[in-house]
């Protein structure tokens, strides 16, 4: 069975944002497919003896676990003729990375409590630094990048069209133009805002997943971290009325969740400096 062929869209990908608002790059390319979870590219069969944990396939976020496309790819020569070029032609996707000094700092200041699943394995990763890793060991290279300069899935990409549609839609709803998200169909109802619903929490959630994992663990369960820490500072509040109250716990509440959010910030951008140079310096 031939291997996939990939289409070159090179000059559409590297369109800046600016540019989406043109209709007819919409009529090539974001409304030309309709978004569908179950839908999954056709697949060779997997003739790899690799051992079961390393992927047999070209692999793989967004949220907590990265679901967008969970089809199987082969590793397979293609026909360099079709294949679209990296953004930094001769660098590693981890290199790139690695280069973009405002793009790493916000990941270092972006702090995701899940994990990165491989669309295309079973694996998954701790952070988005080992999921591109993971990407160039098997030489994974997918073709949607998204047009936002501050996300990692600039250089990662997506491996469809509609992923990368519904990809902006959910990380980049509140930073898309009026215009641009009515072009996409963007309705508010389409893709809702969620804001938990508990008086001491200010969280917002883009989809629906989240929103309940996040009610589950962090307010049903009892012995949560945040729910400890309410009722100690309930415990310590010194007003009587309620309206005081309110405004006494969320201060402490905000006060201690920025002053952790800003050291944890440091630490990260620490450690994945020192492990990563060691990746790099590995690649050379």
């Amino acid at each position: 069975m031939e291997g996939i062929q990939l289409m070159d869209f090179s000059q559409e990908l590297s369109t800046p944002v600016e540019s989406l608002l043109q209709p007819a790059f919409f009529d090539t390319w974001w409304l030309e497919a309709d978004y569908s979870e179950n839908v999954q590219d056709s697949v060779a069969p997997i003739t790899s003896s690799r051992s079961a944990s390393a992927p047999t396939s070209a692999s793989d976020c967004d949220s907590t676990i990265d679901l967008i496309s969970p089809q199987i790819l082969v590793p397979k020569k293609q026909d360099t003729a079709h294949v679209t070029i990296s953004p930094t032609p001769g660098l590693s996707l981890l290199e790139q990375l690695h280069i973009d000094q405002p793009l790493m700092e916000v990941i270092a200041n972006k702090h995701k409590r899940g994990y990165y699943r491989c669309t295309h394995c079973p694996e998954t990763f701790s952070n988005i630094f080992e999921y591109a890793s993971h990407m160039d060991k098997y030489d994974i290279r997918r073709e949607f990048k998204c047009p936002f300069p501050l996300c990692p899935w600039k250089i990662l990409g997506l491996p469809r069209r509609p992923d990368l549609r519904r990809h902006c839609a959910i990380q980049h709803k509140d930073h898309l133009p009026a215009d641009l998200k009515e072009m996409l169909n963007l309705k508010d109802e389409t893709y809702p805002t969620l804001k938990c619903p508990h008086q001491y929490c200010d969280k917002i959630f883009h989809r629906k997943d989240a929103y309940n994992r996040h009610i589950a663990i962090v307010h049903e369960k009892m012995g949560s971290r945040f729910n400890k820490r309410m009722f100690q500072i309930l415990a310590d509040c010194p007003f009587d009325r309620e309206c005081d109250r309110h405004r006494y716990v969320k201060t402490r509440m905000n006060t201690r969740r920025n002053s952790t959010s800003e050291s944890n910030g440091n630490t990260m951008m620490q450690r994945q400096g020192r492990r990563h140079s060691i990746s790099i310096a590995d690649i050379h």
